[in-house]
């Protein structure tokens, strides 16, 4: 995964993203959830890719669009985990999920 760069939105610096489920037609969509016991601001993996502190992700190049490419790639599955080419999206306290919408692109 990659780090974000901080960008200003209003009146405030923003470090972070919101991403949700979301139906093929659009009109239902549901936030992606961390699990009970996660900390904030704590970086999110996917299973079979952790990270160390002293391996921290490069920022996203913007122009290169780099987390456009993924977003086809981000869905939800039948137990309502997220999920990135079939690795789930995880904590250090589990998987991250969502209330409803399964088998749902996340973006």
């Amino acid at each position: 995964m990659y780090n974000l760069k901080q960008r200003k939105i209003g009146d405030f610096i923003s470090n972070g993203m919101v991403m949700f489920a979301c139906s093929d037609d659009h009109k239902s969509f549901n936030p992606i959830a961390p699990p009970e016991g996660s900390k904030l601001g704590e970086r999110i993996f996917f299973e079979g890719h952790e990270y160390s502190e002293n391996n921290v992700p490069p920022l996203i190049n913007r122009k290169k669009k780099l987390l456009e490419k993924c977003f086809p790639f981000l869905v939800t599955n039948e137990k309502l985990e997220c999920t990135f080419k079939g690795a789930k999206m995880m904590t250090s306290a589990g998987v991250v999920k969502v209330s409803d919408l399964k088998n749902c692109h996340i973006s």
